[in-house]
């Protein structure tokens, strides 16, 4: 073979292309019966240029970098795309035709008792640590207890505040468990307008909770206090009312009354009744024009409120003595 640098021309000997062992791939392509290698047999890496610049390396340990040839030292790559200072906003982009799912897909095959497939975006300050968001599963075996237990899915930030919603103004948030027909599963949306539905895709309220019967349990109350308000239901509207503002007589009394305004009766034509265990002790009837007592009941009330007076007295009356 005769090659030429421009000025000079000398022999050289090489193998003529073909599929044997020894014959070089040549442009254009080469035409094979066989399956035949390209690469090094030799401890070296095989570079791609284009333009007289390296665009893309096969590493003698079987990574691929495209845009760099530099690999992480701590956790080498297998795969490596750095775009460098780019105008473009696409570093991958994988795309398809097909009538079902298409997907970007990574499988961890490992059983042990760590192990999980994760995604993970980083910040350009982030690390294996801090700043990156994570959507992954538990392996099959994973005892770690960190996230969940075996097969258990999972999304979480570590860094800053974690931001989840929709950016259409008129659009909901939709959470859903127990199957993937929303129809069937929805359980509580957050819609447009902030309002929280829970058991209802239409709430009209901050706070809208529907089912058909107890729709909301409350545990671990605290005692109240006279300060405190009362909430009332309308129409599934809980309203708070103030107790200060309810006319009503207290357990243990009333302060600040008025003997004209304030008083213990009806303002109809119904009778008013006084009830001691559940037996009528006292009956006020205005269309009879009288008022009625049950000596029967009332004598023992009586009587038991004068033993709690004796006994009331006679402790005094021995504490004056010491």
């Amino acid at each position: 073979m005769l090659v030429s640098n421009g000025a000079n021309w000398i022999v050289n000997q090489e193998s003529l292309p073909g599929n044997s062992s020894g014959t070089p791939w040549i442009n254009g392509g080469n035409n094979v019966t066989t399956t035949q290698n390209f690469g090094t047999t030799s401890n070296y890496d095989v570079p791609f240029i284009t333009n007289k610049a390296e665009r893309m390396r096969l590493t003698s340990a079987g990574r691929l970098g495209i845009g760099t040839s530099t690999f992480n030292a701590t956790y080498p790559e297998k795969l490596i795309v750095d775009a460098g200072t780019t105008t473009s906003v696409n570093a991958i982009v994988g795309r398809g035709t097909i009538n079902n799912y298409l997907q970007l897909n990574i499988q961890n095959l490992s059983a042990g008792a760590s192990a999980s497939s994760d995604v993970v975006a980083t910040a350009d300050n982030g690390s294996e640590i801090t700043n990156y968001v994570n959507l992954g599963i538990n392996g099959s075996a994973n005892s770690s207890g960190m996230m969940g237990a075996a097969n258990d899915s999972y999304l979480y930030n570590i860094g800053q505040n974690f931001l989840i919603g929709t950016g259409s103004s008129s659009k909901s948030l939709v959470f859903m468990t127990g199957g993937t027909a929303q129809s069937l599963n929805e359980r509580m949306r957050i819609d447009g307008v902030g309002n929280v539905g829970v058991g209802t895709v239409n709430p009209s309220n901050k706070l809208s909770i529907s089912a058909s019967s107890n729709p909301l349990f409350l545990s671990g109350l605290q005692n109240g206090a006279s300060s405190d308000s009362i909430l009332t239901v309308l129409n599934g509207v809980v309203r708070r009312l103030s107790i200060s503002s309810v006319s009503a007589w207290g357990l243990s009394g009333n302060s600040g009354t008025s003997a004209s305004s304030n008083y213990l009766g009806t303002t109809d034509a119904t009778a008013f009744v006084m009830k001691v265990n559940s037996a009528q002790v006292v009956l006020g009837d205005e269309t009879k024009e009288n008022l009625g007592m049950n000596y029967a009941e009332l004598v023992p009330v009586l009587i038991n409120a004068i033993k709690e007076l004796k006994a009331d007295l006679r402790k005094r009356r021995n504490n004056w003595k010491n």
